[in-house]
């Protein structure tokens, strides 16, 4: 189960023990680290202050929850968009290309009888000016 992408990743404890969190602290509002205080009653390694009982971790973990599951949200969004613009492209594309092709057919048919017609009247009306040409 252990891959090395996942062995580069950090657990919780210890992004919240060696301080990995970077920019995501103020995002899910951890408060300033602080040294070791005797005095600081903090929950296990951890060494973030305001975490003297139990209760005090709740609404750390609601953010922390938070700000994971809209992460995860963004990073679900844009696979699935990504593989939905994959998927229309394979179904679209042979039914665009039979499209064209048959516009192309259609154009062509009906431009041949439009010349038609037009050569035909010409044809008629240069008949009907002159008046040695024998009527068909």
């Amino acid at each position: 189960m252990n891959s090395p992408l996942n062995d580069e990743l950090p657990v919780l404890t210890q992004v919240l023990v060696q301080g990995h969190v970077g920019g995501a602290a103020a995002r899910v509002g951890l408060p300033p680290r602080r040294h070791h205080d005797s005095s600081v009653t903090a929950g296990p390694q951890t060494g973030y202050a305001n975490a003297a009982s139990p209760s005090d971790w709740d609404p750390l973990a609601l953010r922390v929850r938070d700000a994971v599951l809209q992460d995860l949200h963004r990073h679900i969004d844009e696979m699935l968009e990504q593989r939905l613009a994959k998927t229309i492209d394979r179904i679209l594309e042979p039914l665009v290309r039979g499209m064209a092709a048959e516009m192309h057919i259609a154009l062509g048919e009906a431009l041949h009888d439009i010349v038609t017609r037009s050569v035909n009247r010409e044809i008629e009306r240069e008949i009907e000016r002159s008046p040695n040409t024998p009527k068909l």
